[in-house]
């Protein structure tokens, strides 16, 4: 019997919302995805590095996320976000707690995350894009580019635009 391998590949993309408004679109598309995917995926992988379990993945990042991801306005409206929802769950615990105890419980879950979410963004000294390029460095990443603006490249029908897309994105 043959043995392969897998590989994990991971495709990351969302458009520039800087200062693009709130809710229900906007910041809060970035900001999600940090704290539920991005913050936790690296703080794990940072872990597992220490513990040398000889984990690697594939992860795809566009140009225009990991602008957004070490900008300094988004990274301190990220803090901004967790707070306003440990805030939220704080308020859900007090109003919960005597007449809907699941529902408490529930925030209290809630708050945890977040706090989690918080504590490991700190412990990532708020800098995403470097512990991708140091997990990169130490072979536990491999990064692929995308195109600068996620253009669909087949699409694309003059070569100048597409040569721009690929150079742009491996910058």
């Amino acid at each position: 019997m043959k043995h392969g391998f897998v590989s994990l590949v991971f495709h990351s993309h969302l458009p520039y919302c800087r200062q693009a408004g709130v809710w229900p679109f906007g910041e809060e598309w970035v900001f999600e995805a940090m704290a539920e995917t991005y913050v936790p995926l690296l703080a794990l992988l940072c872990r597992l590095r220490e513990e040398k379990l000889g984990v690697k993945i594939a992860l795809g990042f566009t140009p225009v996320l990991l602008e957004q991801l070490q900008d300094p306005y988004m990274q301190t409206r990220f803090l901004e976000y967790l707070e306003a929802r440990m805030e939220a769950a704080r308020g859900d615990i007090k109003r919960f707690s005597s007449a809907e105890p699941k529902f408490a419980a529930l925030a209290e879950e809630h708050l945890a995350f977040y706090q989690q979410v918080a504590r490991d963004y700190e412990g990532l000294h708020r800098d995403l894009v470097g512990v991708l390029g140091r997990l990169q460095e130490e072979g536990v990443l491999e990064l692929l580019a995308g195109a600068a603006t996620h253009a669909y490249l087949p699409l694309l029908e003059v070569e100048s635009s597409l040569r721009a897309q690929l150079a742009v994105g491996q910058e």
